[in-house]
């Protein structure tokens, strides 16, 4: 009996060890090390603004960027963040405010005398700015602004070693010409819209366009009552629904400057020096539609495509 007692005691005392690292282990689990969250500086918090905006999630974005613009007052990246955000989530004036701080504290960082940024940096951020106010202009149908943002970006992009959005794929040069195409086919300025495209496609749309015609004629000059003292006068050509004129030539092979057309119509006005007078004749170069209806939807079609 007493043999059997110490058997018993010894197996107490193993299964209470056992339990006691069953335990410990389990602690061990529970316990583990955590390591601390990366400090949300300013710049950890533009990094994740974008990375948030990027993934859809538009108001976390939103927070974020608010944060890091409350940190830093002058901090140019959180309204460019916030500008696009806002977009994003169909606030324009929201979103026009931001990229307007960002025009606007450019301008005033740029000759900053403590600590002033650089042009480079100056150019690349605005270029940015203005590529999302050409955008959400478009989206709220103000062609317009659409046009004068998208050539500010153009601008600056077109000199640039980097013409791209630092952190958006896919927003480049070309994109914004695009915005500016259709800005310009909303503004009813379809001459513009068509230089784009041909541009875009490398010079084939033109040429391919099953309404577009290309001719040349010579045309005896229209005084206007002011060519006098403008230098500008006007040419009626024979084919109505005028496309672009490419150029005007008088006389001595001096070439003159196009100021205007009738779009759809078959005048077109021009400036030139020496003065035209009465009988002048100018050779005049220009596309026309044969159906100006099919036109627009091929110029549309092709704007589509290149979307």
């Amino acid at each position: 009996m007493f043999k059997n007692e110490h058997i018993y005691v010894r197996r107490f005392a193993f299964l209470t060890v056992l339990l006691v690292m069953m335990l410990a282990f389990v602690g061990c689990e529970e316990d583990a090390p955590t390591f601390p969250n990366p400090p949300e500086t300013v710049e950890y918090l533009i990094t994740e603004g974008w990375n948030l905006l990027k993934a859809g999630n538009v108001d976390d974005a939103i927070t974020t960027f608010n944060d890091a613009a409350n940190s830093e007052a002058t901090n140019l990246e959180a309204y460019l963040g916030l500008g696009y955000s806002y977009s994003r989530n169909n606030e324009p004036v929201r979103a026009q405010l931001n990229f307007d701080n960002v025009i606007a504290l450019t301008a005033v960082l740029l000759v900053d005398e403590i600590d002033p940024i650089s042009q480079d940096y100056a150019d690349a951020i605005l270029a940015e700015a203005y590529a999302g106010k050409a955008a959400a202009y478009l989206a709220a149908q103000n062609y317009l602004a659409s046009i004068s943002n998208a050539q500010a970006c153009e601008a600056l992009w077109s000199v640039s070693s980097a013409p791209e959005h630092r952190w958006l794929e896919n927003v480049a040069l070309e994109e914004i010409q695009l915005i500016e195409a259709n800005a310009q086919y909303g503004a009813g300025q379809y001459n513009e819209a068509v230089l784009i495209v041909d541009d875009l496609m490398g010079g084939s749309f033109i040429s391919g366009a099953s309404h577009i015609n290309s001719t040349t004629e010579t045309v005896v000059v229209s005084l206007l009552q002011d060519t006098a003292v403008t230098g500008i006068a006007a040419l009626e050509v024979s084919n109505f629904n005028l496309i672009h004129p490419v150029s005007v030539i008088g006389p001595g092979s001096i070439a003159a400057e196009v100021t205007g057309f009738d779009s759809a119509g078959n005048t077109l006005r021009f400036r030139a020096n020496p003065l035209p007078t009465q009988g002048d004749q100018y050779t005049t170069e220009y596309l026309y539609a044969d159906d100006f209806g099919q036109f627009l939807i091929e110029l549309r079609e092709a704007i589509a495509e290149l979307e």
